[in-house]
């Protein structure tokens, strides 16, 4: 099966997150100062034809799912076709629903979060919080979710 998504910084599409079509980096950052409207029609122009590519490939076989990047919604206000039958919900997944699924689904996984004071007791209180709700999230999971929860809390001890 081949695997597809988008990596573009949509968050911030139209000064400098994602460039248009037939324009070269410098193109485009002289239309971003010169003539932003034309630059943002470019931008709606081009999501709407890299979705047509992408439901293409999904039509002979390609699995798609939004990265988070905003990619779908920002595709969605261009007027692209990223929305299911009933038009309230986009058909592509995202993927912490449709990746990574429940492992991450309370923020906690097989990894650390930062502590940006620096201070090794300030992360020793965060898992300590981490490993209190991991306990009483234990006891009205379903049993298939259960050992993601319990590899958490052995990664946290």
């Amino acid at each position: 099966m081949d695997l597809g998504s988008d990596q573009t910084s949509l968050h911030n599409p139209y000064y400098g997150g994602y460039y248009p079509v037939g324009l070269t980096l410098e193109e485009s950052k002289k239309m971003i100062r010169e003539d932003n409207t034309m630059f943002r029609q470019k931008i709606k122009d081009s999501l709407v034809r890299q979705v047509k590519a992408i439901n293409t490939l999904v039509e002979k076989g390609m699995h798609f799912w939004d990265y988070g990047n905003s990619f779908l919604l920002e595709a969605s206000r261009s007027g692209a076709d990223v929305w299911d039958k009933s038009h309230e919900k986009f058909k592509f997944p995202s993927y912490f629903e449709n990746v990574m699924d429940d492992i991450f689904g309370l923020g906690f996984g097989p990894f650390r979060w930062i502590c940006t004071s620096a201070d090794g007791q300030d992360l020793r209180k965060t898992d300590v919080i981490a490993e209190k709700v991991l306990k009483s999230s234990l006891e009205s999971l379903p049993e298939e979710l259960k050992s993601n929860y319990e590899d958490n809390l052995r990664w946290i001890k």
